[in-house]
């Protein structure tokens, strides 16, 4: 079902929008600092992660997307040089 709707798409050059902007801004308002809390979790997993941890999930997720990620295949794919150099 996916595969039938990727290739019944419109091409990009198909669906172009022309990009306006309105001559006025309207400001409006919004939560005050007080009541709307931006900060994550203390908990949160991302103050978990050590250094060496970060490198092996990175690590882990490159490899992954090198051996095993489906490409597109309308993509070409990345040369060699792209591939072993990502970070």
């Amino acid at each position: 079902m996916l595969e039938e709707h990727i290739q019944n798409r419109p091409s990009p050059q198909a669906v172009r929008r022309k990009l306006n902007f309105h001559e006025s801004v309207e400001v409006v308002q919004t939560f005050r600092l007080q009541e709307y809390n931006r900060r994550p979790d203390q908990n949160s997993t991302f103050r978990k992660l050590t250094p060496k941890l970060k490198m092996e999930i990175r690590a882990e997720l490159n490899t992954y997307k090198k051996t095993e990620m489906a490409i597109h295949g309308m993509w070409p794919l990345p040369s060699p040089s792209a591939i072993t150099n990502v970070q």
